[in-house]
């Protein structure tokens, strides 16, 4: 299945449209990528989407997390599950107990929470 870089370009613009983050964090997030650019020419669109997933977690608060993953599920859910990666990777944090972790994936898409539920919670799901 080939990948879009239209979607993982147009992830990135919502990302800013929407104020979570700007063009250098973006920048700065995938600077390891060799940017959107790399992301596009190597099509890393995963490692792309993940890179974008951990800055984002690490600059947002749990209670702003949740509150992201609630008013764009459609956002979050959409893109043949490449944007799986982006939801994965702002659950994958030290900094969140496993209560932090429990509320934080019931704050997501219901297609992904079954996904995040057996990588985080039970893998026996």
């Amino acid at each position: 299945m080939k990948r879009s870089p239209k979607a993982f370009v147009w992830f990135t613009n919502k990302l800013q449209e929407l104020g979570y983050l700007n063009e250098l964090e973006i920048e700065k997030a995938l600077s390891s990528l060799a940017v959107v650019k790399g992301v596009v020419s190597d099509e890393f669109y995963i490692s792309g989407y993940e890179e974008l997933g951990w800055f984002l977690s690490n600059k947002l608060s749990l209670i702003q997390l949740k509150t992201f993953a609630l008013e764009n599920r459609d956002l979050l859910s959409d893109d043949r599950g490449d944007r799986y990666f982006f939801v994965q990777a702002l659950v994958d944090q030290p900094k969140f107990t496993f209560s932090d972790r429990i509320d934080l994936i019931e704050s997501m898409p219901e297609r992904l929470q079954i996904f995040l539920k057996r990588r985080f919670i039970n893998p026996e799901l």
